[in-house]
């Protein structure tokens, strides 16, 4: 969600590391894009609500306000052009997407490589949601757990390369003390009362886990027990390690690799106590505060436009620009709700989206939303669209 918004539910399933050392995207036909000659044009522009978003976002915005985070002129200009070109023709009856695409861009597939040793091209998939809470504006019966806005003391460095080339895509949080920026709380601490009587706090509500995966997921809607709703996004972290207890799990031997899954960690935790939910859920000191979003139900990517369900992707923009269109392949798999074949945007990231081959699929908001991206840890392939325009080099 964000230099580091932990959006992806399925962090907490797999994570997985690619090599980063040098990674090249080889350029490829349109032929070779999986299901590109059976790809239904006519219905993707009818769907395909994101791209607007992506024009508008490269007609607005040379950088995300609120992520710090940057593209090169050259590389702005060039996806603009394409955008403005979208704009203007996707308003003729015959507008053709697919042409669209082969007339003003280049495909590219990412081939991860490390110390000259070719890596497996294939792309990791998971899927993030967006969770719908019930919530009390204030701390009373069954609504004890509080989610907090960001504090005014919280200091976070988004992309530490404002500073230093070499240190892009580090972020750093803390908060002064003296004249040091220190750690600011653990997710412990703070579960203790740290930031109590601050007023922070911008609702309760009733399991830990939910405010949990609402951290995870980088936003949500509380739906108020006096009837009115809110939406609320990221706002920063506080800085410390993201940890999976999908993982730890795992490693006690609780819930075998192979079967674990958002629904698995939700039948275990409740059949814990909550001294050993609790202590599940601390184990990832990482935790999130947030801001009220102007969406009405659903959250706003690191564009800083709304998610689109089925649509919109995580990535690294450390290797793929955002607002890029992109080609998915996500090979179906026994067990998963979701599969794909055909045309997403980047439109955000996330704190355990790394490299050029792992990519975060929005699948939507609430129930119906977890359900499938409590599913969806699979391979695939990603390909990205860049302008004719531009090089691989003008990206990287």
């Amino acid at each position: 969600m964000s230099l580091v918004k932990a959006f992806t539910t399925v962090s907490d399933v797999e994570e997985r590391e690619y090599p980063q050392h040098r990674s090249y995207p080889k350029a490829i036909s349109f032929k070779e894009l999986p299901g590109w000659d059976t790809f239904d044009a006519g219905k993707a522009l009818k769907n395909f609500e994101s791209l607007f978003h992506s024009a508008c976002f490269f007609h607005h915005h040379s950088q995300t306000r609120r992520r710090g985070q940057w593209h090169v002129d050259k590389a702005v200009n060039a996806y603009r052009d394409c955008f403005d070109a979208f704009k203007r023709d996707s308003s003729f009856p015959d507008f053709d997407i697919k042409k669209w695409l082969r007339t003003y861009f280049q495909p590219y597939e990412y081939r991860a490589n490390s110390l000259g040793t070719t890596q497996s091209s294939e792309t990791f998939f998971t899927g993030y949601y967006h969770p719908v809470l019930k919530a009390s504006k204030t701390s009373t019966g069954d609504f004890k757990v509080p989610l907090y806005s960001r504090p005014e003391d919280l200091i976070v460095l988004e992309d530490l390369g404002v500073f230093r080339s070499d240190l892009a895509g580090i972020r750093l949080a803390g908060t002064i003390k003296g004249k040091t920026l220190c750690p600011f709380y653990t997710r412990r601490e703070i579960n203790r009362g740290v930031l109590a009587g601050r007023n922070l706090e911008i609702g309760w509500v009733q399991n830990p886990l939910d405010a949990f995966l609402m951290m995870v997921q980088g936003s949500g809607t509380l739906m108020y027990t006096d009837g009115t709703q809110k939406t609320f996004h990221y706002d920063g972290t506080n800085g410390h390690a993201y940890t999976s207890i999908g993982k730890e799990l795992i490693a006690q031997g609780v819930i075998p690799s192979n079967e674990c899954s958002l629904g698995a960690i939700r039948l275990w935790c409740e059949s814990a106590s909550q001294d050993q939910m609790m202590t599940l859920l601390e184990k990832n000191e990482s935790y999130v505060f947030f801001q009220e979003s102007q969406a009405p139900l659903g959250p706003e990517g690191a564009i800083e436009r709304p998610l689109v369900p089925l649509q919109s992707v995580a990535v690294d923009p450390n290797f793929i620009p955002m607002g890029t269109p992109l080609w998915l392949d996500i090979f179906s798999k026994p067990g998963s709700l979701m599969s794909y074949q055909g045309i997403g945007v980047a439109q955000d990231i996330g704190g355990a989206i790394k490299g050029p081959c792992r990519a975060d699929f929005y699948c939507g908001p609430g129930q119906e939303g977890e359900q499938k991206a409590g599913t969806l840890a699979q391979n695939g392939h990603l390909f990205l669209f860049l302008p004719q325009k531009l090089l691989p080099q003008d990206i990287l």
